[in-house]
């Protein structure tokens, strides 16, 4: 060879510091120092890739609890909104009443605010109480609902009376008194007005 140099083929041949390594396909020389910086770069390449990696997953980790509070506080917001809004409605609904089983064809010839009052004064409020219950505020009309049995049951009727201490008077003489229409042949009851989640 050029120069005097030997081949690295055998063991004879190695310079002093260096080792022969025949696992390749050929001999060739490597040397400890250089071996165990590349075992070093290598080591923190990887120790740099599994910081990077612990790192996303904590970032990941942080966004979800974020956006599990985030959630958490959103469904309590809508559950505050959704009470607060059933308990404005059922305000709303403090001086009415609903009335079922009146006939429909009661409120053929007159309005079916004068058939509810005449039928409040006959049937529900004692004659010592109906000087002092006052009905000329009183509204009613029948509620336009879904009807599936409309031959069997007629609409139900919502009466608002005004005030609610006179509902409430309304109401709690109807509930001690079995309400018959002699005349006309049919049963009705009063119940309170409340919002759908109220009433279940």
């Amino acid at each position: 060879m050029k120069h005097g140099l030997k081949r690295p083929d055998d063991d004879n041949n190695v310079p002093r510091g260096y080792r022969l390594d025949r696992s390749g396909s050929g001999a060739a020389l490597s040397h400890p120092a250089e071996e165990s910086r590349s075992g070093e770069r290598r080591r923190i390449v990887i120790n740099a890739g599994v910081y990077q990696a612990e790192q996303r997953v904590s970032d990941l980790e942080d966004a979800q609890s974020r956006f599990s509070t985030t959630t958490d506080k959103m469904q309590a917001d809508l559950e505050a909104l959704q009470q607060k809004l059933d308990d404005y409605e059922n305000r709303s609904r403090r001086s009415d009443l609903r009335l079922f089983g009146i006939p429909e064809e009661l409120g053929a010839t007159s309005s079916i605010t004068e058939v509810i009052s005449d039928l409040t004064y006959k049937y529900v409020l004692p004659e010592k109480a109906t000087a002092n219950v006052d009905l000329s505020t009183m509204l009613a009309h029948r509620v336009t609902v879904t009807r599936i049995l409309t031959a069997k049951y007629p609409q139900t009727i919502r009466v608002n009376f005004g005030d609610y201490r006179i509902k409430d008077q309304v109401f709690s003489q109807a509930i001690r008194t079995k309400l018959f229409n002699p005349t006309d042949n049919f049963n009705f009851c009063i119940l309170s007005d409340l919002s759908a989640k109220a009433a279940h």
